[in-house]
């Protein structure tokens, strides 16, 4: 997006990861509700399991810009992907699962190229496996994976007005797989969201 692009944005983490799973850990999103003059920093540790399909805010704060000004967005977070796919005899057993998050100001994403949404993977995973050539029908393989990684990513928001901007971290999971013996499950650990006041080129283009 160029600067002209952008009138609507100036207004408006195993076995821990699979106890919460299975506990069924609540969701409480982190957020700061203070003000603090042109820059803004918030952070959150409390386990995020999500459902499949679901929106979840992850991370909310507030800034106040005293003028019009470019910022830089960065959101740093751990995630975690667990899956288990089971084949008996010949068979083929499949679990995908993937995590996205993106940046909203004042209730608009903010976009990483002109006229996208915003939206990036941060953790993503297929899980397959196939086994033939089974002499004994009932031959059975199950393997479980589970791995924990950060991950970061920075939007750009050029001529924010001034006043007060609320910036938001959404998360969306998708998880497929195959068979009812198979799944796949995703987590967010710790992150932080900053957002810091920049000027830059009159002519950036992003």
């Amino acid at each position: 997006m160029t600067r002209s692009h952008l009138p609507i944005a100036a207004t408006g983490i195993a076995a821990l990861f699979l106890g919460a799973i299975l506990a069924g850990a609540v969701l409480s999103p982190a957020s700061a509700t203070h003000q603090p003059a042109d820059k803004m920093a918030v952070a959150g540790a409390t386990i995020e399991v999500t459902e499949p399909g679901e929106v979840t805010e992850i991370l909310s704060g507030t800034m106040r810009a005293s003028s019009p000004t470019d910022v830089i967005i960065s959101l740093s977070l751990e995630c975690s992907i667990i899956t288990k796919v089971v084949t008996v005899g010949n068979d083929l057993s499949e679990a995908q699962a993937k995590i996205v998050a993106w940046v909203e100001l004042d209730g608009v994403p903010v976009g990483v190229n002109t006229g996208d949404n915003g939206e990036v993977v941060f953790c993503d995973r297929t899980h397959r496996q196939q086994t033939s050539l089974f002499d004994d029908d009932d031959a059975t393989i199950d393997t479980y994976l589970a791995t924990r990684s950060s991950h970061a990513f920075n939007w750009i928001a050029l001529n924010i007005g001034s006043g007060v901007h609320t910036f938001s971290v959404k998360t969306l999971l998708t998880e497929t797989t195959s068979d009812d013996d198979a799944f796949a499950d995703a987590v967010i650990g710790k992150r932080t969201l900053v957002v810091e006041p920049t000027k830059l080129a009159n002519d950036i283009v992003v």
